[in-house]
């Protein structure tokens, strides 16, 4: 029997695919070849990503194809830091609850001119940083800094006033899909997170990331990206 006969509605098909630990998104990559057979194995249909060259489930969110169903309102994009978001920028990270998951200490509060020369260095080439906006809002950062020939860094911050709102997994997901697609040549992802934030351990973990090493209060996760 197929699975979606046992459920009324496509949100109880995605409800059932995050409970069991499937990609309830394309954004969150495609099944691995186990995946593929559990998922053979008990009707759940399948669709495949000419994208991301996999399968995914088929009734997954598509939250990738420009032409996706869902509300443009609720789309993030990611895009390159602009001048003119420099008071969005400082203001924040002017936070200082922002800072206290990041790795480096709080510098008191921003001003604008800060914020547009701390724009102008996302430009350079040893990294590649995002902002992430929602309906022409910017709501946070995403950055990869290439480590070696094959391996990448993430990273990623959310204002905290749109804090709690589910932005952050939708950012992560849609981020390193992008990098991977967009660079071949990187095999591995990391990201380093700190003991205490628990949520952004559980969204690796949503995403693939699986933790390698602890040093004093500094978790490492990492992401294979995996054989066509």
């Amino acid at each position: 029997m197929n699975i979606q006969n046992n459920f009324a509605k496509t949100d109880d098909v995605r409800a059932f695919l995050a409970s069991v630990h499937l990609p309830t998104s394309r954004s969150q990559g495609v099944l691995s070849r186990d995946e593929i057979d559990w998922c053979k194995m008990r009707g759940i249909e399948l669709a495949y990503d000419p994208v991301q060259i996999g399968w995914v489930p088929l009734l997954c969110e598509d939250d990738i194809s420009e032409t996706s169903s869902r509300p443009q309102s609720r789309q993030i994009r990611l895009r390159p830091w602009q001048a003119q978001d420099a008071a969005d920028y400082a203001a924040m990270l002017s936070s200082e609850r922002l800072w206290q998951n990041l790795p480096d200490r709080y510098p008191g509060p921003i001003s604008e001119d800060d914020a547009r020369q701390l724009i102008e260095l996302t430009g350079e080439d040893h990294h590649e940083v995002l902002a992430a906006s929602i309906d022409d809002t910017v709501i946070g950062q995403a950055r990869m800094l290439r480590v070696g020939q094959d391996s990448a860094e993430i990273s990623y911050w959310i204002g905290e006033q749109h804090w709690g709102k589910g932005y952050a997994s939708s950012i992560v997901a849609q981020f390193c899909t992008q990098c991977l697609r967009l660079n071949p040549e990187i095999s591995r992802l990391f990201a380093v997170v700190h003991e205490s934030n628990i949520a952004s351990q559980s969204i690796l973990k949503k995403c693939r990331f699986a933790e390698i090493s602890r040093d004093t209060v500094w978790i490492t996760f990492e992401r294979y990206r995996r054989a066509s």
